[in-house]
């Protein structure tokens, strides 16, 4: 009687994408249930391939079934509905050994130790509908969130970048890097700038990676606006990307009492 309803449980976890604990799918995953993405490009002509994999069967991180009382909270901010381990990157070109670059040392704050990622989407409506009894099943039959969502972000011509939260923290912030190849080496990496290379170019939030890519000049983003979590300065970037790679420069500026423009306190070119 036991042994038939373990297994019935089983099917349950099975049907509601979750993998159940003793059986070989979770106790010894299998490559391709680890893939969590797969995408395919043309770099320089050639086509090649790029995995999100996980080094082992990753676990649930601000998951339907917690409520919105946690998933709708400020650390899962960009990772509701996720999972967590310890996640590579695979880059796959015909003719060339496999590449890999290992992920989970650059996330930050999250929900739960490791790299962190959304797995299925969040819909407006999410937190209306949370209370609803099948609401678990719902969420878990949407496709899957698609997180290497490539574009020019560097603008170089070519659409070989993407954008990964790695940190979500204080509230109103969730930490973003560009992740695509190094032109100096044609390897992976995490972007940082011209100037400094091997400093990680972190943003507040991953829209302003966004405002770059469509961006025909410089822009400025505001990193930490005036009073946020009771600041009282103001820290703004000025990004550019050009032929060079990206630069981007970091302003502060004070805040005054009656709402005006702060006078510039410190300016540093990253």
């Amino acid at each position: 009687m036991a042994a038939r309803q373990f297994f019935s449980t089983c099917a349950l976890l099975l049907t509601l994408g979750w993998l159940c604990p003793g059986m070989a799918l979770a106790g010894e995953a299998t490559a391709s249930s680890l893939i969590r993405e797969e995408q395919r490009l043309s770099i320089d002509g050639v086509e090649e391939t790029w995995r999100l994999t996980w080094r082992k069967a990753p676990t649930p991180v601000c998951s339907p079934e917690e409520g919105f009382a946690e998933w709708g909270m400020c650390p899962c901010a960009g990772f509701e509905f996720g999972e967590a381990g310890e996640l590579d990157l695979l880059r796959l070109v015909p003719g060339r050994a496999e590449e890999r670059l290992a992920l989970t040392p650059f996330f930050r704050e999250t929900p739960a130790p490791g790299a962190c990622l959304r797995r299925w989407p969040l819909h407006e409506t999410d937190s209306d509908q949370a209370e609803r009894p099948d609401f678990t099943r719902m969420v878990r039959q949407r496709p899957l969130a698609r997180i290497m969502v490539l574009g020019d972000y560097d603008h170089d011509g070519q659409a070989s970048e993407f954008v990964l939260q790695i940190g979500a923290g204080p509230c109103g912030h969730q930490q973003a890097v560009l992740v695509g190849l190094d032109p100096r080496t044609s390897r992976l990496r995490l972007y940082g700038t011209a100037e400094q290379p091997e400093r990680l170019l972190i943003l507040e939030h991953p829209q302003h990676w966004e405002l770059l890519r469509v961006a025909n000049g410089e822009i400025e983003v505001r990193q930490w606006p005036c009073g946020d979590h009771g600041g009282e300065e103001e820290e703004t970037l000025m990004l550019r990307a050009d032929q060079a790679g990206l630069h981007a420069t970091r302003i502060r500026r004070a805040c005054p009492d009656d709402g005006s423009p702060g006078q510039e306190l410190a300016r540093e070119i990253l």
